[in-house]
Formats: structure tokens, sequence, C-alpha cells
């Protein structure tokens, strides 16, 4: 093995706050394929911020749009015209804290 390995202390940093992403239910996210409009319907214990991101096939950010998650149910209407038909995924991510996959989405021409 090569590096600067030091004993005891092989492990990986703690993850702390990752309670949020646990707070988040019943997600929804349609049409699937979408055209200019994607909606995504979920249920939150709590309120926060965070952001939508919407990547392309490989992996790389092709939108990025902050959003107020509150407490309860709620619709998020996420506006995506200049979008090139594909394949995407469509992820939660608060700062700090790991991200959530919501849903592989397509794209479509019409």
């Amino acid at each position: 093995i090569r590096g600067q390995i030091r004993r005891g202390n092989l492990s990986c940093p703690e993850q702390s706050d990752i309670r949020l992403i646990s707070e988040v239910s019943g997600v929804q996210v349609s049409p699937s394929p979408f055209s200019d409009i994607l909606t995504v319907k979920l249920d939150s214990k709590r309120p926060f911020q965070a952001k939508l991101i919407l990547r392309d096939m490989l992996g790389a950010p092709s939108l990025v749009q902050p959003v107020s998650i509150l407490s309860g149910t709620q619709t998020i209407s996420v506006p995506v015209p200049v979008l090139i038909p594909g394949v995407y995924t469509l992820s939660l991510e608060i700062p700090g804290e790991s991200g959530m996959l919501l849903k592989k989405i397509v794209k479509s021409d019409y």
C-alpha cells in the first residue's frame, strides 16, 4: 500500500445532520417523460432549505434550483425548458448533508 497511512486513523469521518433527509417521504416526480415543467410532490416533517439538482447521464448538473421545504405535503414546480432530450436524475440536496436521489426521469423532445 502506498501513501501515508497512520495506525488508528483508518475510519471515515462520521456523517452528521442526516436527519433532515430521513424526514422527507412520499416523493413523487411527474411527468416522465417531461417537456417544459417537472412537478415534485413530497412530505416533510420539518422546514429546511435545500436544492433540487437535475443531473445528466454523466453526472454534471444541468439545473440547480434552491427550494424552501415546508412542513407537511407540498408541490414544487420546476421549469426546465432549455434542457436537451435525454435521461436525467433528480436529487434533493441539503448543504452539509447527504443527498437523496428522487428519481430517474426522461426529457422528451415534444
